[in-house]
């Protein structure tokens, strides 16, 4: 549902991220070499002044200074960041209130006047749980790794053995990101030592897929960009910990394919970034889906087109 009738196309395309972001910058290079105007949309850099009317008929104003050139944008929602108060205000619960009054003006100026969001923002918030995730994507018809998310150590010590008698290991990753670090899954043998930390905050514990082939699959409105990921490290349980990989091209099974698209749709994401890894006897089992991944490294590295895709995304309203 459009906020403008009569609107057939967008006029421009706002990308919500840090001003230096570089995949924000690469699809904005793409937009603007297809002839639209590209604003990249970071509430850091517009503390100065902000100003727009609510008064008018029709719609909301243009800002006299803000996030978008125009009211007929469509928004790449990439990475939004928090707004942060000036150096000079001191009080802790001051500067959280000044930076959430700025995002709220912000987002919502954003948010009234967009065409279109991609990822609509609430879908890409449920995406981005993992179990949901992981039980969408065993609707769908994945295979998922056997899982539990618990911080009971009785039943994570259960779950740990279950697996070691049928000669599995267990890995153990974080249910939320960790800032500024990446969130690498580990192999656990066991919890000696380790039972009181884990009654703090649950975690996923995972049978461990042992390498196979390992997929990183970029989604842009049900085209994906496929490749195997290829690391010397064998013993590596997490191919991301390797600075060394590289990748090669890759055509999906069309069953792994169509099942990958019933995920996007049933999330209600138009692009991700999606990690499958296929077992020795040739299983396919879903891990994860990034709604905002990143695919630079592919598009260098493969010469796949995918700031351009996003880019033809954006100027189609769906």
């Amino acid at each position: 549902m459009f906020p403008y009738s009569g609107q057939v196309e967008p006029k421009s395309v706002t990308i919500v991220a840090p001003s230096g972001d570089l995949h924000a910058n690469a699809v904005k290079r793409e937009v603007e070499l297809l002839g639209y105007p590209c604003t990249i949309a970071d509430p850091r850099e517009t503390l100065q002044s902000l100003a727009y009317g609510l008064d008018s008929e029709d719609e909301l104003s243009v800002p006299a200074a803000g996030p978008v050139a125009d009211t007929a944008t469509s928004v790449w929602w990439r990475r939004p960041v928090k707004a942060i108060a000036a150096d000079h205000i001191s009080n802790r619960e001051f500067r959280r209130f000044i930076g959430a009054e700025w995002d709220a003006a912000f987002y919502g100026y954003l948010r009234s006047v967009a065409l279109q969001i991609v990822n609509d923002p609430a879908a890409e918030h449920k995406a981005s749980l993992k179990v949901v995730q992981l039980a969408t994507a065993r609707r769908v018809g994945l295979t998922i790794p056997r899982t539990l998310v618990t911080n009971d150590p009785v039943r994570a010590s259960e779950f740990i053995e279950t697996g070691r008698r049928k000669g599995r290991r267990t890995v153990v990753k974080p249910l939320t990101p960790p800032a500024n670090q990446l969130g690498e899954t580990r192999v656990v043998e066991g919890l000696e030592g380790r039972q009181d930390a884990l009654r703090q905050a649950p975690v996923i514990l995972q049978e461990c897929i042992e390498r196979g082939t390992d997929l990183r699959i970029t989604v842009v409105d049900g085209e994906m960009f496929a490749a195997t990921v290829d690391s010397e490290r064998d013993a590596l349980v997490d191919w991301r910990a390797d600075e060394n990989v590289s990748y090669t091209r890759t055509n999906l099974d069309p069953r792994l394919e169509d099942r990958l698209a019933g995920l996007m749709d049933a999330l209600g994401l138009r692009t991700g970034s999606i990690d499958v890894r296929v077992s020795a006897d040739g299983t396919p089992f879903f891990f994860e889906v990034n709604p905002s991944g990143q695919f630079l490294f592919l598009e260098l590295e493969l010469d796949y087109p995918i700031a351009g895709a996003l880019a033809r995304a954006l100027l189609t309203l769906r």
